[in-house]
């Protein structure tokens, strides 16, 4: 392994370090109260060296945003994988989403504060190009099963592919993080809970796009 190939692999480690560290602590006391202070000195470096890996206290935490999105696409991948009509997929797709939002709450919080906050990301972030391939690679998914389903006449002729997935999926999205705030008023008010509140959901998009 020659210098420049050495060099890169400790310059990986060590970044990876920092974002586990940094995953630890806000995880732990939640974005706000983090620093990049306390990160630092978690992390046995001093603050310019953590500033020579990100720019900001945003930019760590959409690394460890990052991670998530590539556990919940991994996931995604194992539970649509064998199956075999479109709207088995469509449904594991999204039942994928609830899981990991169960599994992973702190990267399902990371995952819902980049959707209203990306713009805050230095555009020089390597993290943002990595996490930009990923969202495309599984909107063409998306599209791809809408897609298939009109060729197999399951789906409406009519569906725009790329309207249709992204609101599909920024609706379910919304729905679990606005779910987990208030659903003790939910379930005092209606008596209902989120597993027949997703039912309905399920039925609704299946008779909306299906035909």
């Amino acid at each position: 392994m020659g210098i420049a190939e050495r060099r890169e692999r400790e310059r990986l480690q060590r970044r990876k370090e920092i974002v586990d560290t940094a995953e630890r602590i806000i995880f732990s006391v939640g974005l706000d109260k983090a620093t990049m202070d306390a990160i630092a000195e978690e992390a046995e470096l001093s603050k310019a060296t953590l500033y020579l890996y990100f720019n900001s206290k945003i930019d760590l935490y959409f690394a460890i945003y990052l991670r998530g999105q590539q556990k919940l696409f991994k996931l995604i991948d194992k539970r649509t994988r064998e199956l075999p009509s479109p709207q088995d997929k469509i449904k594991a797709f999204l039942q994928a989403l609830v899981y990991f939002q169960d599994k992973f709450p702190n990267y399902f919080d990371a995952f819902y504060y980049f959707l209203t906050h990306r713009l805050e990301v230095s555009k020089n972030s390597e993290d943002l190009q990595a996490s930009r391939e990923l969202d495309d690679q599984y909107l063409a998914k998306w599209m791809e099963l809408i897609d298939n389903g009109k060729k197999e006449g399951l789906i409406r002729k009519d569906m725009n592919a790329p309207a249709t997935a992204l609101i599909i999926w920024l609706q379910l999205v919304g729905f679990l993080k606005v779910y987990s705030i208030i659903h003790p008023e939910l379930k005092e008010k209606f008596n209902i809970n989120r597993d027949e509140l997703l039912e309905e959901y399920y039925n609704l998009l299946f008779k909306g796009i299906f035909r």
